[in-house]
């Protein structure tokens, strides 16, 4: 994350799901104020891109770049269907206490990816907003968004009490200590 002071004069919400998508992030940041992504359920969001054939090509650019290749080649593999279709080649896996490692992988990949984009071609600030009270996904999202080099993390809907601690854990590589299911004492690089 940047140290240096930055100030908007427009600082973009992170609304919803998939409301406050990368291109709009991008382009409020190129605009040299603060882009926001919506972090909410972006593994979904990615699958189902993913799914109907990535017509544009972005998000198989952006996993070209994730630091760890066999992870974004499994993603791929397990939903990216060239021509595209809309009835699912594998379902979206859900979060649960015991989620799988597929949801771990997609959910890291998806918010890499969607920061990844939205700090495309220019040094500007990109923030991501993620709802506290979705508690199960937040370490793998916002290693993510972390390993994409995010600016900032806004968080709603709770008091985001244990998230600084467990960005520092991250960004570290030292255990982390999250008590939202059964990551409670995990290292980063066990998840990989």
């Amino acid at each position: 994350m940047k140290t240096s002071m930055f100030l908007p004069k427009i600082i973009q919400g992170g609304m919803g799901f998939n409301i406050s998508s990368w291109p709009l992030a991008r382009t409020v940041s190129m605009l040299k104020q603060q882009g926001t992504v919506s972090g909410v359920a972006l593994e979904r969001v990615v699958a189902e891109i993913l799914r109907r054939g990535d017509h544009s090509g972005h998000l198989r650019r952006a996993l070209a770049t994730f630091p760890f290749p066999k992870i974004s080649e499994q993603i791929l593999k397990a939903f990216y269907v060239p021509e595209g279709q809309s009835s699912p080649t594998i379902n979206t896996p859900v979060w649960s206490v015991k989620p799988s490692k597929l949801l771990q992988s997609l959910t890291v990949v998806a918010n890499y990816a969607f920061v990844w984009l939205a700090k495309e071609g220019h040094d500007n600030p990109v923030n991501i907003n993620y709802l506290t009270k979705i508690a199960l996904p937040q370490m793998w999202a916002l290693t993510g968004a972390i390993l994409a080099k995010v600016d900032g993390v806004s968080m709603g809907a709770g008091i985001p009490i244990q998230i600084p601690d467990l960005m520092t854990s991250i960004q570290t590589g030292k255990e982390i200590s999250y008590s939202a299911g059964h990551w409670h004492k995990r290292r980063l690089c066990d998840a990989f």
